[in-house]
């Protein structure tokens, strides 16, 4: 069976255990990570056969151009993570924080100008303190493209519902859906922007139907310390032990009833006995039906 998952670190690492002669990882045109669904949106485009100018690939992948192949054996299953509302875009193209950061580590004080002024509606006033900076001229082309001209957009509960539905339409196969993973931080407060992503996804994957495997549960009962890295400091990365576990319960609970030919039932809105005891740790919005 073969399986393609689309979304970050988060999800790459546990699955990437998983590609053997059993199940088959295709990443086949998959040109690096992605956090919102617009960007997923822009990858399954490419992986299908649209292009991207390899001017834009600094700010979307690790590499310098987009390397695209014509063929591509047909995926069984799709596992998709949402993990951003943040939809950086420049010339109707979703560019990648991290991808974007990097590239611009060098000038990190014109990264922190674009950052004070990120949304559309800022961008005389980010035109303005631009034209004041010195030495603007050894950028490229490119480069202050982006600074003048790309901004951020905030995902909606009603455009992420588009998005996903989207997603849907346009994949073949089964599809499931992976949130952030929301856990409380070392002292028991919840990150807004994560709770409020978290809470589009299960309403949309309830009205709707879909699959929605949530990190959550599995990383509290865990245990948060001991799932994220830096015993629970870092909220953005699984712990190697986390990693392994996480694994294995994609296989029992995901992997396995798709090669079987059997429909994944991932249960949105429900929650065994267990689980439930653990509603103080994780947002009640995973608990409701």
């Amino acid at each position: 069976m073969r399986f393609t998952t689309l979304g970050t670190c988060r999800l790459a690492d546990p699955l990437m255990t998983l590609s053997n002669s059993e199940f088959v990882r295709d990443q086949t045109n998959v040109y690096g990570y992605a956090h919102t669904a617009k960007e997923v949106i822009q990858q399954i485009q490419f992986i299908f056969g649209e292009h991207i100018p390899d001017i834009y690939a600094p700010y979307i992948t690790s590499g310098s151009t987009f390397v695209q192949k014509r063929n591509r054996t047909r995926t069984d299953l799709w596992i998709i993570e949402i993990s951003s509302q943040k939809e950086f875009i420049l010339d109707n193209y979703y560019l990648q924080i991290n991808y974007l950061a990097r590239h611009f580590s060098k000038y990190k004080e014109l990264l922190n100008l674009f950052w004070r002024y990120p949304r559309q509606e800022d961008l005389t006033k980010r035109h303005l303190s631009l034209k004041a900076v010195e030495n603007l001229s050894q950028l490229s082309e490119d480069d202050l493209n982006f600074l003048f001209n790309a901004y951020v957009v905030t995902t909606t509960e009603a455009s992420l519902r588009e998005d996903m539905e989207a997603i849907v339409k346009l994949l073949p196969g089964q599809i499931v859906f992976v949130p952030h993973v929301n856990v409380p931080t070392n002292n028991g407060s919840f990150i807004a922007r994560r709770v409020e992503l978290n809470r589009f996804m299960y309403s949309i994957a309830c009205t709707n139907r879909y699959n929605l495997f949530d990190p959550a549960i599995p990383a509290v009962q865990f245990g948060v310390n001991r799932a994220m890295m830096n015993n629970g400091s870092d909220l953005n990365h699984y712990s190697p032990e986390f990693t392994e576990y996480l694994g294995s319960l994609f296989k029992t609970t995901v992997l396995e009833p798709a090669r079987a030919s059997k429909k994944i039932e991932l249960n949105v809105g429900s929650s065994t006995t267990a689980e439930r005891s653990l509603t103080s740790q994780i947002p009640e919005y995973s608990f409701a039906g």
